[in-house]
């Protein structure tokens, strides 16, 4: 199962607009591609940062965004759509990592 997060956002005067931005944090790897209303693409990755999962999404997109002659503020801010999406809850079933939990309720509760 793959998480998917859509954000809208805003254009910005900077030579750069329309873009659309897709993010894939993977198990190795963070990647990042943007797409121009042209359908010009530019390709971002970073290594996947476990400890701090958005560590390793700034770091892609800072990778995107310096091939693109912008700041990474730059870059969202000329964005019309941010699409994120991840496998790690998919990773952590297979490889049997998740964190031991508990669900307790009160009784009555249906």
């Amino acid at each position: 199962m793959l998480s998917v997060f859509i954000i809208y956002g805003n254009k910005y005067d900077n030579g750069l607009s329309d873009l659309t931005i897709s993010i894939d944090t993977g198990g190795t790897f963070t990647d990042v591609v943007v797409a121009d209303q042209d359908q010009n693409f530019t390709l971002g990755k970073a290594p996947t940062t476990h400890e701090r999962v958005f560590l390793g999404v700034d770091q892609a997109l800072e990778s995107a965004a310096e091939k693109l002659g912008c700041t990474v503020k730059m870059l969202l801010n000329s964005s019309q759509l941010v699409i994120y999406g991840t496998t790690h809850a998919t990773n952590a079933i297979v490889t049997g990592s998740t964190a031991k939990t508990a669900f307790l309720t009160t009784s009555g509760h249906k």
